[in-house]
């Protein structure tokens, strides 16, 4: 538009003010949308993303083995990482490219499992053994 027209540096210094203090105003009076838009992504990008083509490698085993800092060392992923068992307490996922193809690959971080029958696994392990 009016920025390609400019005749002179001058000109085109003053079109660029006028156009960065109505961006200005628009972000002023729309922060608030802007703010929960933010909000809103940031929470979307915490839900584990799962592509049902996309081939998936599933980290299970006993807890505090160190499957979540693999997930973390391996993908994107970004488990909550601590030094005592049952850390993970949902399903994490997060994605890798290969570095021989261009195959893209996910990872599932998944809570610990104990040895013992299916009666007595807890819901978190009935999570694990539903991603297997």
């Amino acid at each position: 538009g009016r920025a390609s027209k400019c005749r002179s540096p001058k000109e085109a210094a003053h079109v660029w003010e006028e156009g960065s203090k109505v961006l200005e105003n628009i972000f002023a009076k729309e922060e608030a949308t802007i703010d929960r838009l933010v909000y809103m992504a940031q929470q979307l990008r915490r839900l584990p993303f799962v592509d049902p083509q996309m081939r998936t490698f599933v980290l299970a085993g006993a807890p505090n083995v160190g499957k979540s800092s693999l997930v973390t060392a391996l993908s994107s992923g970004q488990p909550e990482i601590c030094n005592y068992p049952f850390t993970t307490k949902s399903i994490k996922m997060g994605h890798f490219d290969s570095p021989e193809t261009p195959e893209r690959f996910q990872v599932t971080d998944t809570p610990g499992l104990l040895p013992r029958s299916d009666e007595d696994r807890n819901d978190m392990e009935g999570l694990t053994l539903a991603a297997l």
